[in-house]
């Protein structure tokens, strides 16, 4: 028996790309993902304070954000807190902290430290957050 021997022209290329369209079309359109609701926050309170408690602490290094958030989103949340500290001669470092599991509509506290240089430097704070949705689901199906 004489194997078949496989002919390949353009013609057969063009029919060969298109079927492998069409299943990559089929496969992406057959999933669906379930989108959840919005998720929001609100930063109540920023301000900057001193890491240390010395009397002197707002010439002292290093500085801090502390306030509040609030959760503004119909489900509990993960919140990262990020703020980008700038003085007279640029960037001073990057306040952050993670403040877990806040439920819809409560208010949380964060203290955020990581700016290299003393409060009395720093000229502005800059927030930039990430939320992330916490599953609360029914667990069975």
């Amino acid at each position: 028996m004489t194997g078949m021997k496989w002919v390949s022209d353009a013609r057969t290329e063009q029919r060969r790309m298109a079927l492998v369209v069409l299943m990559v079309a089929t496969a992406w359109t057959g999933c669906s993902h379930e989108t959840g609701p919005s998720l929001s926050i609100e930063v109540e309170s920023a301000i900057l304070a001193p890491s240390s408690t010395a009397a002197n602490a707002q010439s002292l290094c290093c500085c801090r954000v502390h306030g509040t958030v609030r959760n503004t989103s119909s489900i509990p949340v993960h919140i990262n807190i990020n703020f980008d500290a700038a003085g007279a001669a640029g960037a001073l470092g990057l306040a952050f902290d993670w403040v877990p599991n806040v439920a819809p509509g409560a208010q949380a506290s964060f203290d955020a430290p990581g700016i290299i240089a003393p409060c009395s430097q720093v000229t502005s704070i800059t927030g930039h957050h990430g939320i992330t949705g916490v599953f609360v689901g029914s667990g069975g199906s």
